[in-house]
């Protein structure tokens, strides 16, 4: 029987959502930053993954 299971890659994420741990999570590692620093990035600049990894490693 094939496995219908719909699995999000969070690699193609193009938006974190804030509510969702296990975006801030995996952003967070893949970055290497807190998740508290990703929270944070967000309330400054929206919840576009780019913008996201932008402003963090402009401050890196």
């Amino acid at each position: 029987m094939p496995d219908n299971k719909t699995t999000t890659s969070f690699q193609d994420l193009k938006t974190i959502d804030p509510l969702r741990d296990d975006h801030v999570e995996y952003l967070s590692e893949e970055l290497k930053v807190t998740k508290e620093e990703i929270l944070k990035t967000i309330n400054e600049v929206g919840e576009k993954r780019e913008d996201i990894e932008n402003a963090i490693r402009s401050r890196q």
